[in-house]
């Protein structure tokens, strides 16, 4: 994988692009991909969006009770 298109995928994700939506607007248009390369790159993407999902939640604050 090109570590250039990773980085794209990558601030894509952080964007808050969907992995589907990327593989419509980047991968598919991308000349040389074979499809086991285009679902490498779609799972990246997926894994990414898992993890900002994950880096996101544990970020908050957390919420108590109020009596």
């Amino acid at each position: 994988m090109s570590g250039e298109l990773c980085e794209e995928i990558a601030t894509r994700v952080r964007r808050g692009e969907q992995p589907d939506s990327i593989e419509v607007e980047l991968l598919s248009s991308r000349p040389g991909l074979d499809d086991d390369e285009r679902a490498a790159l779609w799972l990246f993407a997926w894994l990414e969006q898992g993890a900002r999902e994950s880096r996101f939640q544990r970020r908050r604050a957390p919420e108590y009770a109020h009596d």
